[in-house]
Formats: C-alpha cells, sequence, structure tokens
C-alpha cells in the first residue's frame, strides 16, 4: 500500500496515519523498495546498452508527449481544471533482428 500511495503522490501525513494504524509500511521502508527496484532497472538498462554498442542488441525506443486534463466536478479557488503533460517512453527489444535491419538514418534521409 505504501508504495501505491507513494506513485499517487500521497501527502506524507496520510501516509504516517496508515503507518500508524497498520495499513501501510514505514515511508523509510517504501523508500527502500523503490531505490531497490530503480537500481535492478539501471544494471538492466546499462547491460542492454553495453550489448547495443557491441551490436549484440537491437531496440526501438518509443516515446511520446502525454497531456491529460484533470477536471474538477465542483470547481473553486483552491481547486480548478489542469492540464498535466508528460513525456512516456517504452524502450522494445528486438532479438535476432540485423543491426542494420533498422537504419534510423538512412530513414532519416529519404
Amino acid at each position: 500500500m505504501g508504495t501505491l500511495m507513494f506513485s499517487e503522490n500521497t501527502e506524507h501525513s496520510v501516509q504516517s496515519i496508515t503507518e500508524c494504524i497498520g495499513l501501510a509500511v514505514a515511508y523509510i521502508t517504501t523508500m527502500k523498495q523503490m531505490y531497490s527496484m530503480s537500481a535492478g532497472a539501471s544494471k538492466q538498462l546499462k547491460q542492454i546498452g553495453l550489448d547495443w554498442s557491441k551490436k549484440f542488441a537491437s531496440f526501438h525506443v518509443v516515446y511520446n508527449n502525454i497531456n491529460q486534463y484533470q477536471k474538477v466536478w465542483q470547481p473553486s479557488i483552491e481547486s480548478h481544471t489542469e492540464l498535466e503533460s508528460g513525456t512516456a517512453a517504452a524502450l522494445t527489444m528486438q532479438p535476432g533482428v540485423a543491426p542494420e535491419a533498422f537504419n534510423g538514418y538512412k530513414y532519416d534521409a529519404q
């Protein structure tokens, strides 16, 4: 539950209350878990980059800008409709594909 509250950007006071009543683990435990997960992903991405530099791996990075309106049903001075913007990315691996199969520079020149 702590990870869910972290991902939803829940206020720290709410997290503290859920810790006290036993619904979530301590905030520091959640943070350690997040760092642990990111360390594993970081190692994997470094290995993918190393494989790519040696032409052992082929991949595409697909990214897109995302804009989403957050409409408030009862607007007030404190709450109003907001536009949230961000970028999403996906790394698509292509095992067994020849490195020259998707030559981005050649495609861009066409």
